[in-house]
């Protein structure tokens, strides 16, 4: 699948404004997230407030019609770019069991 990196792409994809609505999301449901606006392809790191070294690096990529598509860092498409939640949801599936494995126990 092509890379889709910036706003002028010819296809009227914009990574960044993508990104950013995710990032919205992301932020409703309790996770953080920092661009990565400055690489190419544009990144934005997913992470638990509490665990920011640890995490998930979504891009913008075409899907098969053109259409973009969040992608993880292991090449999954996660949901189409119009679906910010249907993203956030799979984010969320992939890190919660990797972040119970790695999150430092509480003394309690």
């Amino acid at each position: 699948m092509p890379d889709v990196n910036d706003a002028g792409d010819p296809r009227g994809f914009a990574s960044a404004d993508h990104l950013d609505a995710l990032a919205r999301a992301l932020a409703d449901a309790g996770w953080s997230s920092a661009p990565r606006y400055d690489r190419v392809p544009a990144l934005m790191h997913v992470y638990a407030r509490d665990m920011p070294g640890f995490g998930e690096s979504v891009r913008v990529t075409a899907g098969a019609d053109g259409t973009p598509w969040f992608l993880s860092s292991t090449g999954d498409l996660l949901a189409p770019c119009h679906d910010s939640a249907g993203a956030t949801t799979k984010i969320a599936a992939i890190l919660a069991p990797l972040l119970a494995v790695v999150r430092p126990q509480s003394n309690s």
